[in-house]
């Protein structure tokens, strides 16, 4: 590979790197994410902390269907299927 090739393989790689870190402005799927977030540790913080074992019937409800399904992935999924994020 001749020097001026190198040149040009190093610039394009150069270019895409900057691209890719490239700093965007957030938008509205950064922010349903964000609520997503918290809405799963406050979740998982009323299950474990606030119900805790004792009451096993609410933790699992609380845990399974209403933190990780209900409050993780339905807004990931809204955000993946309706939005474009990058």
């Amino acid at each position: 590979m001749s020097d001026q090739a190198r040149v040009e393989v190093a610039e394009a790689v150069r270019e895409e790197i900057g691209e890719l870190f490239r700093l965007r402005q957030p938008h509205g799927g950064l922010a349903v994410i964000v609520v997503s977030w918290v809405a799963v540790v406050a979740g998982l913080y009323a299950a474990f902390q606030v119900v805790t074992t004792g009451n096993v019937a609410l933790n699992f409800i609380l845990f399974g269907p209403v933190s990780l399904r209900g409050l993780g992935i339905v807004p990931l999924v809204y955000v993946t299927r309706f939005k474009i994020i990058f």
